[in-house]
């Protein structure tokens, strides 16, 4: 495990999050993290009015700390892995507090500027799911963060890298396996260990979107038979308080819960479901 005291050189990045100028300033051992799984997010020009979201270690504790007021303070023996997951899960924060929308923990996915967003507890589930609509066609709107404007409903894109575990390599499609091969493998002294794969590397054409109007919301929270089912919610469904929480208006858009089977047949039930919200 590399010691983050061993580098204290500051290293900084400037890029452009749901249009807001976010600089990121962290010792050069976290930054290592930062540009593995955000080479995909575009530059930013730096601007005397860009929000800094800076990580500094003490002798007790890592603080990151953001100049619009979000504020993640850390134990001092974390591992590089979660200080940069804390720094980009505080940078999307600002820029949402920047332009007044949500931040919601989802993989988001569109096809003909309609975007689909799986959120829940399975995260490995709704990543691999996302590769194999990814090879049908649709695009990525982010990986695991998302910008959300419950006024006019769109979901804006973050380009992070996906994060693929080890326990999801054999559930992929083929066209990932080169670009699991490419990609750094990252991994925490509490046993978290991914490779951070950015689409791209699949070589599918323009993998990633700018954004999407948000038509549906799946919940994947680990509930797996021989086949895959959905179950649309009603009205006093528990999970709807979720979706209020993230402003996400039930009369505007499609929800149901997942229970997943084989990963070819999951895919071809929600793309039937997706379509057929669309009619």
């Amino acid at each position: 495990m590399l010691n983050v005291l061993e580098r204290p050189a500051q290293f900084a990045m400037d890029l452009s999050i749901g249009g807001v100028a976010v600089r990121l300033d962290a010792p050069r051992a976290i930054a290592d993290v930062l540009r593995a799984t955000l080479a995909s997010v575009p530059n930013a020009r730096r601007e005397t009015d860009s929000i800094v979201v800076s990580a500094r270690h003490s002798s007790d504790s890592w603080e990151v700390l953001g100049t619009g007021g979000n504020r993640k303070m850390l134990d001092a023996k974390s591992g590089v892995t979660q200080i940069a997951g804390a720094v980009v899960s505080s940078a999307i924060a600002e820029a949402a507090s920047a332009r007044a929308l949500r931040t919601v923990r989802a993989t988001v996915v569109e096809r003909d500027g309609l975007a689909l967003a799986m959120i829940g507890a399975d995260w490995e589930a709704a990543v691999t799911i996302a590769t194999h609509l990814h090879t049908r066609g649709w695009r990525y709107v982010c990986g695991d963060h998302c910008l959300y404007d419950p006024q006019t409903c769109e979901v804006l894109g973050f380009e992070k890298s996906l994060y693929i575990t080890s326990s999801s390599i054999a559930h992929l499609p083929i066209a990932y396996r080169g670009a699991l091969e490419a990609s750094p493998w990252c991994a925490t002294r509490h046993g978290i260990s991914f490779y951070a794969v950015d689409p791209a590397m699949t070589r599918a054409e323009a993998p990633w979107s700018a954004g999407a109007s948000l038509r549906a919301v799946l919940f994947v929270d680990g509930r797996e038979d021989e086949l895959p089912a959905l179950e649309s919610l009603d009205a006093g469904h528990a999970t709807n308080a979720l979706l209020a929480r993230f402003a996400i208006d039930r009369s505007r858009h499609a929800a149901a819960e997942l229970t997943v089977g084989s990963y070819v047949p999951t895919c071809d039930l929600i793309e039937h479901w997706f379509a057929s919200l669309e009619a």
